[in-house]
């Protein structure tokens, strides 16, 4: 029963165990911030960090094998935006659209990640992303209430009073509800 002990930081910064003859000793553990460890390739990114899924991507996938880098760096993506970021968006971008930078592809890859993870934050993140490509102002007003709309009726996340805002606005005008995810 002479497991290694987590250090507790006002006494010692590594781990520990007792020896044979009763004494302490340092274990050999590797320590890292729990955020920033890769979990064993294969095993789902359990932080509150994109990091390790990053990580996962560069040590996991075969150098060819863009579907897996995709996979793991949406991933790493969504808890960037879980957690009010958008670390890894980027470099999943690169990977899964090679290089392509359309606005509809950007737009897809939010949508993808707002519908299969809903979540007020990486729903807000679509909706950002979706329609900032709008150049018109009423047109980006429009869309994001469309977007709205969708989310909190059909998701049931994000925030009905903005939906109800919108409808309240719209009124007297006739907008369609043109957002459906990918």
């Amino acid at each position: 029963n002479n497991y290694c002990r987590n250090p507790t930081p006002e006494d010692d910064d590594h781990a520990w165990c007792v020896t044979t003859d009763g004494d302490y000793g340092e274990c050999n553990v590797t320590m890292c911030d729990p955020d920033l460890c890769m979990p064993p390739c294969g095993n789902p990114n359990q932080s509150k960090s994109g990091y390790p899924s990053f990580l996962q991507a560069e040590e996991c996938c075969d150098d060819g094998d863009s579907s897996c880098k995709c996979t793991l760096l949406k991933d790493a993506c969504r808890i960037s935006l879980e957690n009010n970021g958008t670390d890894f968006c980027d470099d999943a971008l690169s990977v899964c659209y090679e290089d392509i930078y359309d606005d509809n592809l950007v737009c897809s890859m939010y949508e993808q990640i707002c519908s299969s993870f809903p979540g007020e934050l990486t729903c807000e993140a679509a909706a950002e992303k979706c329609c900032s490509f709008e150049r018109i102002y009423w047109a980006e007003s429009r869309c994001r209430c469309d977007f709205y709309t969708y989310t909190a009726v059909n998701l049931g996340v994000g925030s009905q009073l903005k939906a109800d805002a919108c409808k309240e606005a719209s009124k007297g005008r006739v907008y369609s509800s043109t957002f459906e995810p990918d």
